[in-house]
């Protein structure tokens, strides 16, 4: 929805050189194999300028692999995973990077005397360069990783035996890298099991659909990372800008949140030439803060990502 909100606008002021745009969409159901079926199908029969909001570490890991954005000379721009990527050709994060969140975070942590830290993550193929990342950041940091485990990639199921193991460690606080929904069932059995340690998730876990799956009692002592400015407060020309056309859409079709701010911000709207793109909102470092009673906390760069479905921005 962020995303049509920044073509909707575009377009009222008159579009980019003269041209307007539209959004063609898909939902892939978080499948790889439909996500590629559907990206071939679209692009040979729309045309887009840019693919635009895709998430799901495999998704991004078979279109890579596929080769098919250098075949169609075509960028990806804005994107989500639970994973460190290598870079790759035409394939564009205008978002902090993991390796950033975590090092955030653990430099937070360590600033108020918190030293012994868990790890929860996906078992997917990047789950070692993850691990290396987060071992490289507590030891830079005097930091130790006390305690780590992994859930199986693609799915919200949190073993008994992942609950066990930091139970017994007992870290001061566990850094939760996973989806919304995967970072919610493990919230929710880490309370309900008695666990009590401080609890850090990266930004792609949704706060909006951890909310609506916890209690007030199980969000105590949760903080979440965001890339984006709050999209609920006014609190300079981007999150006006973001404001005033919300407010002037009816019928959103979901609520404000951090993903609809994301979306908007990924937009690429300085080029109508296919291949060719430069974000609207340069990257730039937030400076540290809490934003309490939500519990929620930005301390990286912002500029971008995803929607709840597969995208293309069209011009015409």
């Amino acid at each position: 929805m962020g995303i049509q909100l920044a073509l909707t606008r575009a377009n009222k002021a008159g579009g980019v050189n003269g041209h307007t745009f539209s959004l063609v969409r898909k939902d892939d159901g978080g499948r790889p194999a439909d996500n590629m079926a559907a990206t071939k199908s679209l692009l040979g029969e729309s045309r887009p300028l840019v693919l635009v909001g895709y998430f799901g570490d495999r998704i991004i890991s078979e279109l890579v692999t596929s080769k098919l954005l250098e075949t169609e000379n075509i960028a990806l721009v804005g994107y989500r995973v639970n994973e460190i990527r290598a870079e790759a050709p035409l394939v564009f994060s205008v978002r902090a990077s993991l390796r950033d969140e975590l090092n955030k975070i653990t430099e937070h942590l360590v600033t108020v005397g918190v030293t012994r830290l868990g790890l929860f993550y996906p078992d997917g193929a990047g789950a070692g360069t993850l691990l290396a990342a987060m071992e490289e950041v507590t030891k830079a940091r005097s930091a130790k990783l006390t305690a780590k485990a992994t859930y199986t990639q693609g799915t919200n199921k949190v073993p008994n035996a992942v609950v066990d193991t930091f139970i017994s460690a007992a870290p001061q606080a566990i850094i939760v890298v996973a989806s919304g929904a995967a970072a919610g069932a493990f919230i929710e059995k880490y309370r309900l099991d008695g666990g009590t340690a401080q609890l850090f998730a990266r930004s792609g876990a949704d706060i909006e659909q951890i909310s609506q799956r916890l209690g007030e009692e199980q969000l105590k002592g949760l903080a979440i990372t965001q890339v984006t400015p709050n999209p609920y407060k006014i609190s300079g020309r981007l999150s006006k800008e973001f404001s005033d056309i919300a407010a002037a859409t009816p019928n959103l079709e979901v609520p404000v949140s951090y993903a609809m701010m994301e979306g908007y911000i990924a937009v690429p709207l300085s080029s109508t030439r296919r291949g060719a793109w430069a974000p609207r909102y340069p990257a730039k470092v937030l400076p540290m803060r809490w934003t309490a009673p939500t519990s929620i906390w930005a301390a990286t760069r912002w500029a971008s990502s995803p929607a709840c479905v597969q995208a293309r921005v069209l011009s015409s």
